[in-house]
């Protein structure tokens, strides 16, 4: 083999590296994160991919472009991959998405009204416990944006969601009556007396 000849482990290597093509959110700074993808290996000069694999990912020196959501590319090593891989999985191996903030919400016709929220046990009214027809558009930490049902975020999230229906005066409506109370209450004791 000449030198400089690209060995034949070394074409096959992208092909199986369990890190490219892989998608995280990645710390950018001070409270700030953005969603990238690994796209590839870097390179040096001469073409031949920079660092080594190591069973161990702390000590595992290859170094990855990464591009993030606005089109930007960054080097990253595998480290730094694994490291943030690693704080974006449950202790199931399953990965999740951070909330950053509830930004807007909207409902369709299929929406209970006032009128059709109520419903009779024998001599008792009570609420249907509905979340049908509404959505929040929720961003995340990785700067991405998207609609998310009711029900979904209502039990991910639930004082979040409450919070944010409190704030912008929909709490009373049969999406979130019967249940916006009781959950903020539960997290807020002494501030809720009044609820």
């Amino acid at each position: 083999m000449l030198f400089g000849e690209e060995r034949p482990e070394d074409a096959d290597e992208d092909a199986i590296d369990k890190y490219i093509g892989m998608e995280l959110v990645m710390d950018a700074g001070t409270d700030f994160e953005r969603g990238a993808r690994i796209v590839k290996r870097s390179k040096d000069d001469e073409g031949r991919p920079i660092g080594r694999a190591h069973s161990n990912p702390i000590l595992d020196s290859r170094s990855y472009v990464a591009e993030f959501a606005d089109g930007t590319r960054d080097k990253v090593t595998a480290n730094i991959i694994a490291d943030n891989m690693y704080a974006q999985v449950d202790d199931h191996g399953h990965q999740y998405a951070l909330l950053s903030e509830i930004q807007d919400h909207r409902k369709d016709g299929t929406a209970l009204t006032e009128e059709e929220a109520w419903e009779y046990r024998g001599a008792n009214k009570t609420r249907k416990p509905t979340t049908k027809g509404w959505q929040l558009l929720v961003e995340w930490k990785d700067g991405s944006s998207s609609w998310i049902k009711l029900k979904d975020i209502k039990d991910s999230n639930p004082i979040d969601v409450a919070e944010y229906a409190v704030a912008n005066r929909i709490q009373d409506e049969p999406a979130f009556a019967w249940w916006v109370k009781s959950v903020l209450r539960r997290s807020y004791p002494q501030r809720c007396r009044s609820l």
